[in-house]
């Protein structure tokens, strides 16, 4: 039987206007809607179960229990696991993925990076807050330490007080870099500190040292005449 809209032809199907005989079991000419979706078997990766006719290692595919996979060239690209979250790059189970968003990978970006999980007490306004009030209601419990307190801290330590180890580092397993950058900050803002104090230290001894200089001068002075009154009384 064949017709504008209907073909059977070796137990294939077509519908629509086909430019020939039907290339699968069901080939349709124009958009297909269904009221209740479609089921479609499980798919694996180099074969996934919903694709395209041109390649049929590109595609999506059920990757396990309430897991959503989606691969390119036989390879898993993406992975949505049961709780939602997405893995990006290699993810073979739900276990391996460890966030909302998960890279195997580098990432790039060609915007900004923006983080609205931020409280005050992580912005390190309070480094400020400390040093100028003596105390700070954003983190009561910073301290800001003198630099003989953190030579003796890293000596101990091997590390930067407030910064995290390399030891923990390893530990988690991971480098938060939300964190290091709010840590970094905490920094610079008492290097400006210890800087400032510096400086003022070092226009204290400028003016120490030009009053001894006004005094060496003076007592030079005094000794020339004390030379020349001497000088005078021998002759007389």
């Amino acid at each position: 039987m064949a017709g504008f809209d209907l073909i059977f032809d070796n137990g294939q199907v077509g519908l629509g206007n086909l430019p020939g005989a039907p290339q699968s079991q069901l080939d349709v000419n124009g958009q297909i809607q269904t009221r209740s979706g479609f089921a479609a078997n499980n798919g694996t990766v180099g074969q996934p179960s919903y694709g395209f006719s041109t390649e049929t290692d590109l595609g999506m595919y059920r990757a396990g229990v309430s897991q959503l996979g989606f691969s390119v060239n036989a390879t898993q690209t993406i992975l949505i696991d049961s709780n939602n979250d997405v893995g990006i790059g290699a993810f073979f189970d739900n276990t391996n993925i460890e966030a909302k968003l998960h890279v195997d990978g580098n990432i790039r970006a060609n915007g900004d990076i923006e983080y609205n999980g931020m409280s005050n007490d992580l912005i390190p306004d309070y480094v400020f807050q400390n040093y100028f009030d003596g105390y700070s209601n954003l983190k009561e419990d910073y301290a800001f330490k003198s630099l003989h307190e953190i030579e003796a801290f890293v000596k101990h330590n091997k590390h930067l007080p407030g910064v995290t180890s390399a030891a923990q580092a390893k530990k988690d397993g991971y480098w938060n870099l939300s964190l290091s950058n709010l840590q970094n900050l905490e920094k610079i803002e008492e290097l400006f500190l210890h800087t400032i104090e510096q400086e003022k230290k070092i226009k204290a001894l400028k003016n120490e040292n030009a009053h001894l200089l006004n005094e060496v001068e003076a007592l030079k002075r005094d000794m020339e005449l004390i030379k020349e009154l001497l000088a005078t009384k021998k002759e007389d």
